[in-house]
């Protein structure tokens, strides 16, 4: 597995899922409270650091590597339809996000939201169509 395989698939594993979402929720809350600094720190040091550490020591064929989920449905889905255009639509839905939380648009929120969840739908949503 290359670099460019490992840096697609390691956004699947359950350990880089829990911390983008979780963190990003907590971000979203501190934003919403006006605490920037700590939101921002929250927000992209954990998935920072779990991409940094996925990608240096996640063996490649143990039970949650990164050859086992690119071998599941989910990493094959990654393959086809997570492309660049869509991982970048995916930070644009956070942003949305984190500008509706500093201007308590609760409305804003659900879009950018939607957004980010239509990136990840895209094969779903249109499975016919994808970039090789």
């Amino acid at each position: 597995m290359d670099r460019r395989e490992r840096v697609l698939y390691h956004q699947i594993h359950p350990l880089k899922l829990v911390a983008d979402w979780g963190t990003g929720c907590a971000a979203l809350y501190l934003l919403w409270r006006r605490r920037p600094v700590i939101a921002l720190a929250i927000g992209f040091v954990p998935s920072i650091l779990v991409s940094a550490l996925l990608l240096r020591f996640a063996d490649p064929a143990g039970l949650a590597g990164l050859d086992r989920l690119r071998a599941l449905a989910f990493g094959r889905y990654v393959r086809r339809y997570m492309t660049p255009a869509m991982q970048a639509l995916r930070l644009v839905g956070f942003a949305i996000m984190a500008a509706a939380a500093w201007s308590h648009r609760a409305w804003l929120i659900s879009a950018g939201l939607a957004t980010t969840l239509l990136a990840w739908a895209r094969g779903v949503i249109w499975p016919g169509v994808a970039d090789s």
